[in-house]
């Protein structure tokens, strides 16, 4: 686990995601005051909201790389401090649109859920009350004691969730809230331990930031190139914040951990639409907004420029040992039996 540092507040929520999981939603309204500052010549690294970002090539579409600090527990235990503790729609099993459907779709009914960083813990909460065993896993302690205090009943423990404190094929399905693209050495480590703590069957539900359609064709605003040098090693990047993924990288990345992706589905468009070429966007009242995002989101050409992804990823049936070591890549094919929606 990265040392606890002082928190870097950038002023700005996490850029290209709408939805972290309940609790850790920025919708269409929340991208007022968002500003770009694109430097146009190919080989820098472009500005926005404060975060600098690189493009990071790959076999199969490749990330965006953001700097500005390091999205460690000390960080997040800075993040929720400011935000007021309230579960009255997630005691109802509110869960936003775009994930209720895919987890409600996928998951096994009344199976046991964990929320592989939690944060506040808004997910865990609403799966319990639609009758799921959910609980929850974070290893910001300052924040999980705020919880602990206001719903003990609430099963939530500290951990870091590349290193999981359960025996192998404990859960029905786990759920990554926007949580593995924030560590420079990659989503491998901790996708892995998810494969291993999933039962034969049991899916893995990952979002992250997507490097979608829209900022693909852009990629010579982000290319790599003077302004930020490669490190050898990405623990170097002591002001790493996080990826976005390509819809196909994420996917060839869970291929090679031995999943099965079954569902790929992009969301938060309003979002990309914000923040790179119409600001006017995220003048709208949230009243207009979210209405607006939803149906936007439901249009299939537009859907692919969402600025969040949600892959749901399951191990094989019969699958008894762990998936492929940490590290060991696929080749990217696409799994037979899957359905790859939002493309």
């Amino acid at each position: 686990m990265p040392a606890q540092r002082t928190p870097v507040r950038s002023g700005a929520a996490d850029p290209g995601e709408i939805d972290r999981g309940p609790g850790r939603a920025v919708s269409g309204a929340g991208t007022s005051g968002i500003r770009r500052r694109g430097v146009r010549r190919p080989g820098a690294a472009s500005v926005v909201r404060g975060f600098r970002v690189v493009w990071l090539p790959g076999a199969h579409g490749g990330r965006l790389a953001y700097f500005s600090a390091q999205a460690d527990a000390a960080y997040w235990d800075g993040v929720w401090q400011d935000i007021g503790l309230s579960y009255r729609r997630s005691r109802r099993g509110h869960l936003p649109h775009q994930l209720r459907s895919t987890f409600l779709t996928w998951a096994a009914p009344g199976g046991r859920v964990l929320e592989a960083g939690c944060g506040l813990a808004h997910f865990t909460v609403a799966a319990r009350a639609r009758g799921f065993a959910a609980e929850g896993v974070d290893w910001a302690p300052e924040t999980l004691a705020r919880i602990r205090a206001l719903l003990p009943d609430v099963p939530l423990r500290s951990g870091d969730v590349r290193q999981l404190d359960c025996p192998d094929g404990s859960y029905d399905a786990v759920y990554s809230p926007g949580v593995c693209e924030h560590f420079a050495e990659g989503p491998e480590r901790i996708l892995a331990e998810t494969y291993r703590v999933l039962k034969p069957g049991g899916v893995a539900i990952v979002s992250t930031p997507c490097l979608n359609e829209y900022l693909q064709r852009r990629r010579h605003l982000f290319e790599n190139g003077p302004d930020v040098a490669p490190a050898v090693e990405p623990d170097e990047w002591e002001d790493f914040y996080q990826y976005a993924f390509a819809p196909e990288e994420m996917s060839a990345i869970l291929r090679g951990l031995g999943f099965e992706v079954v569902d790929v589905r992009l969301h938060g468009t309003l979002l990309t639409l914000a923040t790179w070429s119409m600001p006017w966007l995220g003048q709208l009242p949230g009243s207009i907004s979210r209405p607006l995002g939803l149906t936007v989101d439901k249009l299939p050409v537009l859907r692919r420029w969402g600025a969040s992804c949600i892959w749901v990823a399951r191990r094989p049936e019969g699958e008894q040992q762990g998936g492929k070591q940490h590290g060991e890549r696929g080749s990217g094919e696409r799994g037979g039996g899957g359905r790859e929606a939002g493309r």
